[in-house]
């Protein structure tokens, strides 16, 4: 999106403590396609990592690699979550979980048994976002 959405970002934020669970997740949403031009979100979305809601919490996993895919420290937070994110019901949310693990390369190396294991998904999409995690982590 570029630096022309960097002003979004500051509303968006405000969005991550609405009380209603679909505009937290939907601002999630949001920070993560505004790329790198989101970091001003990083602080609040580690915050949301340790979220009752484990949907909010997937969604700022995937938020935060989006934002910055080669910083540590946000790999060490948010791989955990992501590796639950595999075994979730619904599909398109395991698809998320095994694109933002992609994203994060290398760092995510914690994650290539659950990947692996994410091969044998029934979802043909699942297989192939797993697939290409694994790629991009070098397996």
């Amino acid at each position: 999106m570029g630096p022309d959405a960097r002003p979004a970002a500051s509303v968006v934020i405000k969005c991550l403590n609405d009380p209603d669970l679909k505009v937290r997740y939907a601002a999630c949403y949001c920070l993560g396609r505004l790329g790198t031009e989101a970091e001003v979100a990083k602080e609040m979305l580690q915050r949301h990592l340790k979220s009752p809601d484990r949907f909010l919490a997937l969604a700022s996993a995937w938020a935060l690699a989006c934002i910055d895919p080669q910083c540590a420290e946000t790999a060490a937070r948010s791989v955990a979550v992501l590796i639950n994110g595999l075994k979730e019901r619904e599909a398109s949310t395991r698809v998320h979980a095994a694109e933002a693990l992609g994203a994060l390369g290398a760092l995510a190396k914690d994650a290539v048994p659950a990947l692996r294991q994410a091969l044998k998904d029934p979802s043909p999409e699942v297989r192939r976002a797993a697939g290409q995690a694994l790629r991009a982590i070098g397996e």
